[in-house]
């Protein structure tokens, strides 16, 4: 366990190198409600373990309460010290995983630094402007969580590859809005999960999200 400082913003942190550790890291950034450092997530990284990734998971916000009182710029800053911890730490090929509106900040932070990017049912809006308009916006002041969005041209510039997992029960985000944003994204791979809803809280759910995972990881 550790603590990460970036822009007025702080994240306990939570660290795991396998023996057979690669040289790759993934690292987790949760939806809404946050609690990142519990177990709830743990299904997620297991993969990533078995085939000798470190794997970290910060509480960047506990809940949606810590969450409103962010900036996407606090995130963001956050985000580039797991960023610079994981260098450190010798992986020398970062991707991350995003959970509902992590997914989406994860898509609006953009960083070249992020080999690839695995998405579950990523929420966010899209609009024609760039995310310089919001960066320094708490998300308190937008009128709901939905009406967050990211720049298409934002996504157009993305570097890394792109995974996009999505329920086909999912009812917070429909498949085809899913499928929408994949489609402005240069590198992007979309894959339905046949059955699982948006909280992945089934063990039948939970196994099909860690069999797609075992076809791609490398």
């Amino acid at each position: 366990m550790g603590v990460l400082e970036g822009k007025g913003a702080k994240a306990e942190y939570s660290f795991h190198k396998p023996k057979n550790f690669n040289g790759k890291a993934v690292f987790l950034v949760p939806g809404v409600s946050g609690g990142a450092l519990g177990h709830r997530f743990n299904f997620l990284l297991k993969p990533f373990q078995e085939k000798g990734y470190a794997t970290l998971k910060a509480d960047i916000w506990e809940n949606r309460k810590e969450f409103l009182n962010l900036t996407a710029e606090q995130i963001f800053s956050l985000l580039d010290e797991i960023i610079i911890f994981l260098k450190k730490e010798g992986c020398r090929e970062i991707s991350a995983i995003g959970k509902s509106l992590g997914g989406g900040l994860l898509l609006m932070y953009g960083s070249k630094e992020i080999k690839k990017l695995y998405l579950f049912a990523p929420t966010i809006g899209l609009t024609e402007e760039t995310k310089e308009r919001t960066l320094k916006k708490k998300f308190k002041e937008f009128p709901t969580i939905e009406s967050i969005r990211v720049g298409k041209q934002n996504l157009k510039e993305i570097k890394s590859q792109v995974f996009v997992f999505q329920g086909n029960n999912d009812k917070t985000v429909p498949v085809e809005e899913a499928k929408e944003l994949c489609s402005h994204i240069k590198y992007c791979e979309f894959m339905v999960l046949e059955g699982a809803t948006h909280s992945y809280s089934t063990d039948v759910e939970q196994n099909t999200i860690k069999m797609s995972l075992e076809k791609i990881i490398d």
